[in-house]
């Protein structure tokens, strides 16, 4: 009797040692139903993302989603003698523009710009839009000649940046006549159509002219209805003389307006820009011919450099 129930005690705390014993990891996982629920899903996202990329990849290689990039849209002013077509068959003669693009291309945007930017006539590309399925909508700012450069037997157009311009501009449609740079010195050969002179003093008397532009359109304006004696040249014979005006602005009459230097190159001295601008056309407005100014007559050299509210003349440098 004893017996048995020692054999049954034995029995006992064999099976409660099983039923507690420790279970791999993996054991337990499969067991559990949140495993299978895990699995599952891994699985289906998978399957998915195969599904993505095979859609995304026959997408990127269709005919339908590829752009023809070197189609030109862009807006073309009156003042451009070129056509779409002209642009157009322009564009069409780069590699990469002419290769199939996809419009989900990452860089499409940024690569097509740099090739649109390489036209002499585009200074640069303000907006590009994707119109899926593989159209672009492109608009640009235009270089815009501000002056002629007179050098080695010829004139060149170039813009406020001092960049060269093909001649592809039609004059007669600008809002002023394009005044002459004439009196530098240089030994370089001109420039291809889209870089700049290089020579500063090209640049920088285009960033000058830049800020004369409404001098210029009003003494075109003035013309059509009275005599001007317009400003038809910017001489920069003294561009090296720091005592002298580097700037002279010169009359089809032979008047000599001494400028100064610079704009954004003026000295401690010198009045800001804006008043020199307003003093010259205070001056247009008083003589058109410029032969007189508050009973006086006007002499050849005409200073603006030195004064505030004053315009001094003389009869030489």
């Amino acid at each position: 009797m004893a017996a048995r129930k020692s054999r049954r005690i034995a029995n006992n705390t064999t099976r409660r040692r099983r039923k507690g014993a420790a279970q791999p990891w993996y054991v337990r996982a499969l067991a559990a139903k949140w495993f299978l629920n895990t699995v599952f899903v891994l699985m289906l996202l998978g399957v998915v993302a195969l599904l993505v990329q095979q859609i995304w990849s026959k997408a990127h290689d269709s005919a339908t989603f590829s752009v023809k990039a070197w189609q030109w849209n862009a807006e073309i002013p009156p003042w451009i003698r070129l056509t779409k077509a002209d642009i157009t068959k322009r564009l069409s003669q780069d590699e990469f523009l002419t290769r199939r693009n996809s419009i989900f291309d990452e860089n499409l945007e940024k690569n097509i710009a740099a090739r649109y930017e390489s036209l002499p006539y585009v200074r640069k590309v303000t907006l590009i839009q994707k119109r899926y399925p593989n159209s672009l909508h492109v608009e640009v700012e235009w270089r815009m000649p501000v002056a002629k450069v007179r050098y080695a037997g010829g004139e060149h157009l170039i813009d406020g940046d001092g960049v060269v311009l093909e001649p592809v501009y039609d004059e007669s449609k600008l809002d002023y006549t394009l005044p002459l740079i004439v009196g530098f010195s240089s030994s370089a050969p001109v420039p291809v159509p889209g870089k700049p002179w290089p020579v500063d003093d090209i640049a920088i008397a285009a960033k000058t002219v830049r800020f004369l532009q409404p001098l210029f359109k009003d003494l075109c304006r003035m013309e059509k209805d009275q005599q001007v004696d317009p400003v038809t040249a910017i001489d920069l014979r003294n561009f090296g003389e720091p005592r002298k005006s580097r700037i002279l602005l010169l009359t089809a009459g032979g008047k000599v307006i001494e400028w100064g230097n610079p704009v954004g190159m003026e000295s401690s001295n010198e009045p800001h820009p804006d008043r020199k601008l307003a003093n010259l056309q205070k001056l247009y407005a008083a003589s058109p011919t410029l032969t007189s100014y508050k009973d006086q007559p006007l002499k050849t050299w005409i200073a603006l450099q030195w004064f505030e509210n004053e315009i001094v003349t003389s009869d030489h440098e």
